[in-house]
């Protein structure tokens, strides 16, 4: 399907980092519901911290691809 007849479905894509779902989980109003807001908004508060923790990260692979080539 092209994205047109997507969008017209109302399909969509799944978020592509644990960054996106973090944000699409922020604003999801049936998941406040459901956990309740102090929970839900503790969660997301959590999430984003590890979130950027992760970011701070240099893993192994990063560290043979761009370490190696000088």
């Amino acid at each position: 399907m092209i994205r047109s007849e997507l969008a017209q479905r109302d399909v969509r894509r799944l978020p592509r980092t644990l960054g996106d779902a973090i944000e699409a989980f922020a604003r999801d109003d049936l998941a406040k519901e459901t956990l309740g807001e102090a929970f839900h908004a503790t969660f997301t508060d959590y999430k984003r911290r590890e979130w950027n923790d992760y970011g701070l990260t240099v893993t192994d692979w990063e560290r043979r691809r761009y370490l190696h080539q000088w």
